[in-house]
């Protein structure tokens, strides 16, 4: 099994979290211009992440696989002081 992206999906990845990363900018007007600033790169890498593993959870045939990403991501970030109400506000998204 091929588990490579076709340089397609990458381009198109790479615009939807650009969208995602404006999306949170203007949505959320608790946010501060210059912690977005400060933790754009921050961001986008994670949002890159978790494409790739809604991708691999695709390409595997197991929503299990990303739905067990995102119970770790929540805990993660909660347990790092961000907000049930701010995660589930950027997986919206």
């Amino acid at each position: 099994m091929d588990l490579h992206l076709p340089l397609q999906y990458e381009e198109a990845t790479d615009y939807s979290i650009q969208g995602v990363v404006e999306s949170i900018k203007l949505d959320d007007p608790e946010l501060p211009i210059d912690y977005m600033k400060q933790r754009k790169n921050n961001l986008i890498r994670d949002l890159t992440h978790n494409y790739y593993i809604l991708g691999m959870s695709y390409r595997l045939m197991s929503p299990e696989f990303f739905f067990d990403h995102v119970k770790r991501l929540y805990n993660v970030v909660t347990s790092r002081g961000i907000s049930k109400k701010r995660f589930f506000f950027i997986m919206d998204r």
